[in-house]
């Protein structure tokens, strides 16, 4: 490949499947490995996002997936911490909690005000088709599509409380408090039900940590119980 640059010592990028969604490298790409050292690959249905040690991003695949480099590359520059996807968008942290989304706007790639920003931003997770954002300040943004946990209206009510960590399953979010107590929200079959009854037997133990199938959420309380909620098959 003659005039093509040289990649980074150890480094090598390659793509196959579909071309139209992230099955081809786009032409002088050459696996954008000419930018530093890859640190993290992120695909969702029709695009890849990456990301460099050196802090830079780009992606690549279906432009309505999130699939643009041209996009990417300079909003992703300097300080790019970590990379999250939706079915048909990305998001990108960076270093001073800047998140950056973009790709398709229904599934989380622009907020309802048309905004594609977010700051004092401490970590994201995902649903299929949504986004949530914890703060700095114990607050949480969610956006995307609102049967999938996106819904800023819901979102609205966990004003007042500062929440620690939230998690996502295929169409729900689930949330923990200061306090160890759980907030849900997003598709009900899924286990966004606000107030899990189902744990209500944990009663006041403060919930140590949570884990999530595509349809179902656990906790283990502080005192070694466990709780389940959800789809139950």
């Amino acid at each position: 490949m003659a005039g093509a640059p040289e990649p980074a010592p150890g480094c090598y990028l390659t793509a196959w499947g579909k071309r139209n969604l992230g099955g081809l490298l786009p032409n002088g790409f050459y696996g954008g490995l000419d930018r530093g050292t890859l640190k993290q690959a992120v695909g969702n249905e029709g695009a890849f996002a990456l990301r460099y040690a050196e802090g830079y991003g780009t992606a690549f695949g279906s432009r309505s997936h999130g699939g643009s480099g041209a996009f990417t590359i300079g909003r992703l520059d300097n300080g790019l911490l970590n990379l999250f996807a939706t079915k048909r968008a990305f998001a990108g942290l960076k270093r001073g909690g800047t998140l950056f989304f973009w790709g398709d706007d229904f599934d989380g790639g622009r907020l309802p005000d048309g905004r594609d920003t977010l700051d004092d931003v401490v970590t994201v997770a995902s649903t299929r088709r949504a986004f949530a954002a914890l703060h700095g300040n114990g607050s949480i943004s969610a956006w995307g599509r609102g049967d999938y946990g996106g819904n800023a209206t819901a979102a609205a009510f966990h004003e007042g409380e500062a929440f620690t960590s939230v998690l996502g399953n295929d169409a729900a979010f689930a949330a923990v408090n200061a306090s160890g107590h759980i907030l849900a929200w997003g598709d009900k079959e899924a286990g966004g039900v606000g107030r899990p009854t189902s744990i209500a037997w944990l009663g006041s133990e403060a919930v140590e940590s949570m884990a999530a199938t595509d349809s179902a959420f656990a906790v283990v309380s502080a005192a070694g119980g466990l709780g389940v909620w959800g789809h139950p098959h």
